[in-house]
């Protein structure tokens, strides 16, 4: 059980609206990421051209992609629990949550968890994906 709370604790070091930023450079990472598309589009077509089977090649792609997949599937899982956390924002850094019967203070909310202070001064890291909201 997720429950989020509005209050704020004192000497939390986040300003009220304090709020963590993400994407903050997403448009370099758009080039990026088409100009890699072009440049392995560009590799196959060389490589066609030179005469070598390109189907086998998109195929074996195809079967370590599944692979990868499922070897990263709990890293994917908490990649779309920070994704859902930005965009509906359940809570902020410097708020304090309850997450399966504990409570603490929002430290850091990164890609793959977010950082929890408790009361008795424990550092506890929650993966993302137990966070998602509902």
């Amino acid at each position: 059980m997720v429950s989020y709370g509005s209050r704020r604790a004192p000497g939390s070091g986040a300003p009220i609206g304090a709020r963590q930023r993400f994407g903050a450079h997403a448009h370099l990472r758009g080039g990026r990421i088409a100009r890699g598309a072009i440049l392995f589009a560009g590799l196959l077509a060389i490589l066609s051209a030179l005469g070598y089977p390109i189907g086998t090649f998109l195929a074996g792609l195809g079967i370590g992609g599944l692979a990868l997949a499922f070897g990263a599937q709990k890293t994917i899982e908490n990649l779309f629990g920070s994704v859902a956390i930005a965009v509906d924002q359940p809570f902020r850094v410097g708020e304090v949550i309850t997450v399966d019967g504990v409570t603490g203070l929002v430290k850091n909310i990164g890609l793959r968890s977010t950082h929890l202070r408790t009361d008795e001064r424990t550092l506890i890291s929650i993966p993302n994906g137990k966070l998602m909201p509902v």
